[in-house]
């Protein structure tokens, strides 16, 4: 059943959030009760969680009950398209078939899914019930590192300035399989967001997080050297109309430091990094990030596209409201179109970023986690690349 169908059933007034809705609403629709269940060992699914004990141990989860209209029992179980309003006191925590089979304690419990929206599914939970949890959990593929997927929220944002600035952040997105274009209760799950920004940013409370983002939205995380050298590059390029020789660009870059008294030893590891970016925009070209002959401007795209992440995950860490995230998020996108006339030159700066940001025993790994996911955004017809235009000047009022 199409997307179109399902919002005729609901009077035009109903459109699943997300691909997984959709699917599970059709199988529901079909009376394909196994299916339903098939679906959902495959998509992530969340449970609510009482903050307090999620902020004494993250590693454990504490079910909410939750009571259907008739009165029973139940475990309310929701997709990432229909995680509740954001609440004070509560949180989502994923969770999984084989989990909650594990762990179930009342046999007159019951599960529900997606509770109060067109896609509300109600499962016994006995014995036998778990038993088959069990055998499709166990029968379902499992993510790894590298299974890129572009998610999109149907009702968040599709165009304008916040559309086209979540979608700068959308690197991360697709390789941590989250919806790109979401500014709801959390970016993955509230556990993962909080542990990111802890173990990742060392971040705990809200100052260490706004400080961490103004440091990215004023790309001041990013080394100085790779933007002096690329800056000489870019303004010999300006003035001559095409690229210098990598000897000319040598031999300016080395006049301009010793012009300044840079000592030898720091000069020379400066002007290493010219042939650094020489072999990484090579691959860049080879992969198609770049144009062929093409080179890198600016790597401050990078720092963009983290601010994005950084937002929403302080967003979901509960280190900020909504509003500070979504400007947060927007001066992110305007940098970026300050900075990049296209999304070719922002996916080449960001990518050069990255790699540039670890040494070159890190090349490899940094590199294959910006490949996929810009093959999937230039690629993936649903992509917000192939859909939200580049704006050549800032939009009023972004």
């Amino acid at each position: 059943m199409e997307t179109a169908d399902l919002t005729r059933t609901f009077g035009g007034m109903w459109q699943p959030p997300t691909e997984a809705e959709r699917l599970l609403y059709a199988a529901k629709c079909r009376g394909d009760c196994e299916g339903f269940l098939r679906l959902l060992a495959d998509f992530a699914m969340f449970v609510d969680v009482l903050k307090v004990h999620a902020d004494a141990d993250l590693d454990s989860i504490t079910f909410v009950p939750h009571w259907d209209p008739a009165g029973r029992l139940c475990l309310a179980l929701r997709t990432r398209g229909e995680l509740p309003p954001r609440r004070p006191d509560h949180v989502v925590s994923p969770t999984n078939l084989r989990l909650l089979a594990d762990s179930w304690l009342d046999d007159d419990a019951w599960l529900v899914v997606n509770p109060a929206t067109p896609g509300e599914m109600y499962f016994p939970a006995r014995q036998a019930d778990r038993r088959k949890w069990r055998r499709i959990a166990k029968s379902a593929p499992r993510p790894g590192y590298g299974d890129d997927e572009l998610l999109t929220r149907y009702s968040g944002p599709l165009h304008g300035p916040l559309a086209h600035a979540l979608a700068c952040g959308a690197h991360l997105a697709v390789h941590e399989q989250v919806l790109w274009n979401d500014l709801g209760d959390v970016y993955d799950s509230y556990p993962t967001d909080t542990e990111r920004l802890r173990d990742w940013w060392h971040v705990t409370h809200h100052g260490q997080w706004s400080r961490r983002l103004d440091h990215l939205l004023k790309a001041v995380t990013t080394a100085p050297e790779p933007k002096f050298v690329l800056r000489i590059r870019a303004e010999l390029a300006q003035a001559h109309g095409t690229p210098p020789p990598v000897e000319v660009w040598h031999r300016t870059a080395e006049a301009a430091l010793r012009h300044t008294g840079t000592p030898e030893p720091q000069t020379a590891a400066v002007l290493s990094l010219i042939g650094r970016i020489l072999r990484y925009e090579a691959r860049l070209q080879a992969d198609g990030i770049l144009p062929p002959y093409g080179f890198v401007r600016s790597v401050n795209g990078y720092d963009s596209g983290q601010a994005v992440a950084l937002a929403r995950w302080g967003l979901g860490a509960r280190f900020c409201e909504p509003t500070e995230a979504q400007q947060a998020v927007l001066r992110a996108g305007r940098a970026c179109r300050e900075t990049y006339g296209s999304w070719q030159e922002f996916a080449a700066g960001y990518a050069l970023g990255a790699v540039l940001r670890g040494g070159e025993q890190e090349f490899e790994h940094r590199y294959r986690s910006v490949l996929g996911p810009h093959r999937t955004l230039t690629h993936d017809p649903g992509s917000p690349w192939r859909h939200i235009p580049w704006p050549s000047e800032p939009t009023p009022g972004s």
